[in-house]
């Protein structure tokens, strides 16, 4: 026969324990009370989270009239800034309020926040990945203009290859100087070497 150990003292847990600690651990499977004791309920209650006890309400809807304090436990806990309406609630300078109301009123709203927090964070996202396309394509294409039209690099090379031609045509002679060979002092002297001596003209 196993003895205890020295220092631990034996007891019996009452059944109104054990009850409660398996409604304890299966408050998240808990719909219907049925024929749970009522003073066990509060107990089990208070351990339950916002959807856990509306989920409880709803199949047991006779027991909302006890919940109220949970609720607002839930709602102060959750909400930090419901603590000063309790405060005014409980100085009467502010009527009462279904505090279970409160409570999902307040989560809508934190969830409409949230949403739109996300919504605008989405909306720049877009934006910046639209700004860095148009700056992969404007790197990507530097030389492409709508409707055929040139860069003004290819039409700055065409305007000095124009004035290069034009420059160069001036200094060539005149095409009938250049068929006839009479231009020039170059011609003049080439004619000059190419023709025979003459003789100075006779003086009487």
């Amino acid at each position: 026969m196993n003895r205890p150990r020295r220092g631990h003292q034996l007891g019996v847990v009452s059944l109104k324990d054990l009850c409660q600690r398996a409604l304890r651990a299966n408050v998240h499977r808990i719909r219907y009370l049925g024929c749970v004791p009522q003073h066990l309920v509060p107990d089990m209650l208070d351990q339950c989270t916002a959807e856990q006890l509306d989920r409880i309400e709803h199949y047991n809807p006779h027991i909302k009239l006890e919940t109220d304090s949970l609720w607002q436990t839930l709602c102060t806990d959750k909400y930090p800034e419901l603590r000063t309406l309790h405060e005014h609630i409980e100085n009467g300078t502010v009527d009462g309020v279904v505090w279970r109301e409160q409570y999902w009123a307040m989560r809508r709203k934190t969830e409409e926040r949230a949403q739109q927090i996300m919504q605008r964070v989405r909306n720049k996202t877009a934006e910046v990945e639209r700004e860095r396309s148009a700056r992969r394509v404007k790197v990507a294409r530097p030389s492409m203009r709508p409707s055929g039209r040139v860069t003004r690099g290819a039409s700055l090379m065409q305007e000095a290859w124009a004035k290069t031609r034009a420059h160069m045509q001036m200094l060539e002679p005149p095409r009938a100087a250049r068929e006839y060979g009479c231009v020039g002092p170059a011609s003049r002297v080439q004619s000059r070497q190419g023709s025979p001596a003459q003789s100075p003209p006779h003086r009487s």
